[in-house]
């Protein structure tokens, strides 16, 4: 018997189809292999109770989304707001570092007359 290392899913399935078909064979007896790999569909009738609850949960759900996105745009425009300010701020005080680096050249250049 071989040893083959699998590291995806869809290796898994492949390997384990053609490992089942290779005893298939070897055995001769023959089955249905769609059947084999294909799952059965199980459907349920849902009571009213289970439905009424799945319903309540939807749109708990919903209205959990709608909050979660508002406070999310909130917080952004908050961030906004913040981010406009401080550029403001920033411009304000690049300003004052220039006029600051003048005044400074001007008081060099008296001193050193």
């Amino acid at each position: 018997m071989s040893t083959v290392v699998i590291t995806r899913p869809k290796e898994i399935k492949s390997s384990l189809q053609s490992l089942v078909l290779k005893r298939l064979q070897n055995s001769k007896n023959e089955i249905d292999m769609k059947s084999l790999w294909e799952k059965e569909e199980k459907k349920y009738e849902l009571s009213h109770d289970e439905i009424e609850k799945i319903t309540a949960r939807k749109m708990q759900n919903k209205k959990a989304a709608r909050k979660s996105r508002e406070k999310f745009k909130n917080r952004i425009q908050l961030l906004e707001k913040e981010h406009a300010k401080l550029s403001e701020e920033n411009g304000k005080l690049m300003m004052e570092i220039g006029k600051l680096k003048e005044e400074i050249r001007l008081v060099r250049q008296i001193n050193s007359s």
